[in-house]
């Protein structure tokens, strides 16, 4: 909590706790003084019969001076207004309780806005960014890539991936990834599924995660293709591996046919990181995959039917 924050809520508490001990005090201001005629009060009568005053009446109240009864009523006010007002600065929640997931905006999201590449750099060519705020600050998705030729000879294409997240001022990069596929002897090169590209606060805790799906293509035939899905809850990396294009593989019996292990077969594989994260997000990123795979196998159906 802010220090301007703190101040205000000790600025508000101090004025209710004042209205507070206003009211009690001349209430009991009352009872100090009601008499019955002999000039004491019965609180002063009482303790005058009370041969062996308890503790706490003793420290109240165990003068016979009106003064000291009020002075004691105002001890007993301080006392519980400062055992509430500590309450309310330790963060116990009053009423209604706060939904951390507000602290995502999702209006907020916006894509390919202007940022400063000085404190935000990135390696290769710009393909996207997309910029949100939730409860980490004001976010920065940055993805570039480089592609085979411009590598020369080399056969290699390569994707980034930079995470940036400025808040008070201060600009701190929280994740970074590099991917590439080289050796390339046929296709070489490394596609980001722009369709698939989503920010959501999966858990409601005020930090939005991201996610998107990548190709590693350096095929030659027209197997399934290398395919990730990478998404990140904070800093902290989930990964699902497979394959996708699987509408170019034969069916499994004809595989078998062949004498190709199908069991060996890596489609849809999650990163260990999944066992010590919330379960909600391995949930998502399943469904994430299915659906995706599932598009894409309707879109080349699709496809093969309109060239028929």
């Amino acid at each position: 909590m802010g220090t301007t924050k703190i101040y205000r809520l000790v600025q508000s508490r101090f004025y209710f706790v004042k209205f507070v001990h206003s009211v009690v005090k001349y209430i009991l201001r009352g009872a100090c003084w009601v008499s019955d005629g002999s000039g004491n009060s019965f609180i002063h009568q009482s303790i005058r019969r009370a041969r062996t005053p308890r503790p706490m009446r003793h420290l109240l109240f165990g003068t016979r001076d009106k003064l000291n009864c009020m002075k004691g009523f105002h001890l007993l006010v301080v006392v519980v207004s400062s055992i509430w007002l500590s309450a309310c600065l330790s963060g116990e929640p009053s009423g209604k309780t706060p939904n951390p997931g507000d602290a995502f905006d999702a209006a907020s999201l916006s894509v390919n806005q202007s940022f400063d590449m000085r404190e935000m750099p990135f390696s290769g060519q710009l393909i996207k960014t997309l910029h949100w705020t939730d409860g980490n600050g004001q976010n920065t998705l940055i993805l570039s890539g480089i592609e085979a030729n411009q590598n020369g000879d080399k056969p290699k294409a390569e994707i980034f991936a930079n995470h940036y997240v400025e808040k008070d001022g201060e600009v701190q990069r929280l994740w970074k990834i590099h991917d590439w596929v080289d050796q390339c002897e046929c296709d070489c090169d490394v596609l980001v599924v722009d369709s698939t590209l989503h920010i959501l606060d999966i858990n409601k805790d005020g930090i939005a995660e991201s996610s998107f799906v990548y190709l590693l293509n350096d095929r030659c035939d027209a197997s399934p293709v290398t395919t990730k899905l990478m998404m990140h809850s904070g800093a902290t990396k989930l990964v699902v591996r497979g394959s996708s294009q699987l509408y170019l593989l034969p069916p499994t019996e004809e595989l078998q046919a062949m004498g190709v292990d199908v069991s060996g077969m890596k489609l849809k594989e999650f990163d260990p990181a999944f066992e010590k994260a919330d379960a909600k997000f391995r949930d998502y990123a399943s469904a994430y995959w299915d659906n995706y795979i599932e598009r894409e196998n309707a879109m080349f159906k699709t496809r093969m039917e309109g060239q028929n």
